[in-house]
C-alpha cells in the first residue's frame, strides 16, 4: 500500500494515519478526510497544523507497489487541530460557494445557465430548456442544488468536468468482482422479486416548468421518484409502469466491500459473480462509493444503485 497526499505547498508520502474519500451522484460534492500525524517540525517548532489552511489544494494518490491512482482533488475546507490532525476537504464545490451570482431568465437552456455559473468549466448536459429561472444572489453552488431541487438534476463533478443530468447517463466500463476472489458480502442483501415493495414516482416537466406527477407501486414500499422531460399523460403512466418491472427483481440491495483495485466510480455497472450462488449473479449501477486507506487496509464501500438492463 502507498499513499502520496499534496496539501497546499507540501506533500506527505506514506505518512499518514488515514484517508476516506466519499463520492456520489446523490451528493453536490466529494468529500476526504486526512488524518496526520500533528507533529511539531525540527526547524520550527510549529505543528502540521499551522501548515495547513482553508482553501489550500489538496490531491490525494492512492495505490500499491507504487501504481498511484488519482482518488480525490478539490481544496482544504476545514483544519480541525487533533491528534491525529484532521483535514477536512471538498471538491471543486469548495470554491463554487464563494461567489455568488444573480441573474434572471424569461426562457433559456440548461447550457445556458450552466456557462454563466462556471464559465471556465468544461460541461456535460443534456438540451434542456429553463423557462424562467431566476438567482437572486446567491452561491454559484447554491445555485446549482436549485437546479438538483427543482428539475430533479445530478450535479457533479468529475476530473474537471462538471456533468449535469441524470442518474447513470455517463457511458462508463463495467467492472466485475467476485465474492471468492475479490469482494465481500457485507452489507448486501439478496431479495426474491415477491418479497419487494416499492413505490415509483414519476414526474414530468414540461418546457414551461409546469409538472404532471403519476406514483404506482405498493404502498408501503421504498419510493423512487424518477423525472422526464415533455413526456405527459398516457406516455408518462407507460414509463411509469416499465421503471416498476424494472425495479421488482430477484437481485441485491445494499452495498458490498472490495479491495483498493479495481477502482469503481459512481455511475459504473459492476458485474457481482458467486460461485456458491451462481443463479444470483447480475449487474447492478453504482451509486457510491466510500474508499478508505489506513494501516490496516484499502478498501472501498460500494453502495448499489438498481439493476442494471
Amino acid at each position: 500500500m502507498n499513499s502520496y497526499i499534496e496539501v497546499g505547498n507540501y506533500v506527505f508520502r506514506d505518512r499518514i494515519a488515514s484517508v476516506q474519500v466519499k463520492s456520489s451522484w446523490k451528493d453536490l460534492a466529494d468529500t476526504a478526510i486526512i488524518k496526520l500525524p500533528n507533529l511539531a517540525r525540527q526547524s520550527d517548532g510549529k505543528r502540521v497544523e499551522a501548515l495547513i489552511q482553508p482553501g489550500d489544494a489538496v490531491l490525494i494518490k492512492l495505490g500499491y507497489d507504487g501504481d498511484l491512482r488519482e482518488e480525490f482533488r478539490g481544496y482544504v475546507a476545514s483544519v480541525k487541530p487533533t491528534m491525529p490532525l484532521e483535514v477536512h476537504c471538498e471538491d471543486e464545490m469548495w470554491q463554487l460557494k464563494r461567489r455568488t451570482v444573480s441573474q434572471s431568465w424569461r426562457s433559456t437552456s440548461l447550457r445556458e445557465v450552466l456557462e454563466y455559473l462556471v464559465p471556465q468549466a468544461n460541461i456535460e448536459c443534456p438540451d434542456i430548456t429553463l423557462s424562467p429561472f431566476r438567482l437572486d444572489n446567491v452561491s454559484v453552488a447554491k445555485a446549482l442544488q436549485k437546479l438538483r431541487d427543482e428539475y430533479l438534476l445530478t450535479v457533479y463533478y468529475r476530473q474537471g468536468t462538471l456533468h449535469v443530468g441524470f442518474p447513470y447517463f455517463e457511458k462508463l466500463p463495467t467492472i466485475y468482482y467476485h465474492f471468492q476472489k475479490n469482494a465481500i458480502m457485507e452489507g448486501l442483501e439478496y431479495r426474491r422479486q415477491e418479497d419487494v415493495k416499492v413505490k415509483v414516482k414519476v414526474i414530468g416537466i414540461m418546457p414551461n416548468n409546469t409538472r404532471e406527477e403519476i406514483e404506482i407501486g405498493d404502498g408501503e414500499g421504498d419510493t423512487f421518484t424518477l423525472h422526464f422531460y415533455n413526456k405527459r399523460g398516457a406516455e408518462l403512466r407507460s414509463v411509469a409502469e416499465q421503471k416498476l418491472a424494472g425495479m421488482k427483481y430477484d437481485g441485491y440491495r445494499g452495498h458490498f466491500i472490495g479491495f483498493g483495485v479495481p477502482r469503481p466510480i459512481h455511475g459504473m455497472v459492476v458485474d457481482l459473480r458467486d460461485d456458491r450462488y451462481p443463479e444470483r449473479a447480475g449487474k447492478f449501477f453504482v451509486d457510491a462509493v466510500t474508499t478508505t486507506f489506513q494501516s490496516d487496509g484499502f478498501l472501498r464501500q460500494i453502495e448499489l444503485g438498481r439493476r442494471a438492463s
